[in-house]
């Protein structure tokens, strides 16, 4: 649009350039009009309309916001304006409160205990692999060697019988 001496901007234009919302574009508007202290011009039908200098304040502030984390909009805005009373600071570190903090230890603490159970379960895993389990044609030599040896009460064989009987079933 052309208005006067020069192009103005609405807000689906200013939407697209700054890669926003319109909803968004009105807080940054809001924000703008508080620091300037000059209301935007408004058109009955097109709403807002901003100049060529406005729109390059936009998108100087939202450039600030996107590569100072933790920037707030209307310190970019007025950086980007000229109007800032401070240097831009190095954002603070996030604080933690206690209950946090004591969360995520007790977290910790539960993950490295089972880790160790798992370490303890998996050892056991390979012990059972590693040894010699019982198969049936173990089974079956065994019973051999048993059946075969003599004893003077046959208890021997009685138990050998007995142990072939279950095993078969």
């Amino acid at each position: 649009m052309s208005e006067g001496d020069g192009t103005v901007y609405n807000a689906r234009q200013v939407s697209e350039a700054l890669g926003v919302s319109t909803a968004m574009v009105r807080k940054y508007a809001a924000t703008f009009e508080a620091i300037t202290g000059e209301p935007i011009k408004q058109h009955a039908r097109d709403g807002r309309l901003y100049t060529r200098d406005q729109l390059d304040a936009l998108v100087n502030a939202k450039g600030f916001v996107e590569s100072n984390a933790g920037m707030s909009v209307d310190t970019a805005l007025r950086i980007a304006l000229g109007r800032a009373e401070t240097a831009v600071k190095e954002p603070q570190a996030q604080t933690t409160d206690i209950y946090t903090t004591a969360f995520a230890e007790a977290i910790l603490a539960e993950l490295r205990g089972l880790r160790l159970a798992n370490e303890r379960l998996l050892e056991r895993l390979e012990d059972l692999e590693n040894r010699q389990l019982p198969t049936p044609e173990r089974i079956d030599r065994a019973l051999e060697v048993e059946l075969s040896a003599e004893t003077e009460d046959g208890v021997l064989v009685k138990a050998a019988r007995w142990l072939e009987r279950r095993l078969r079933r």
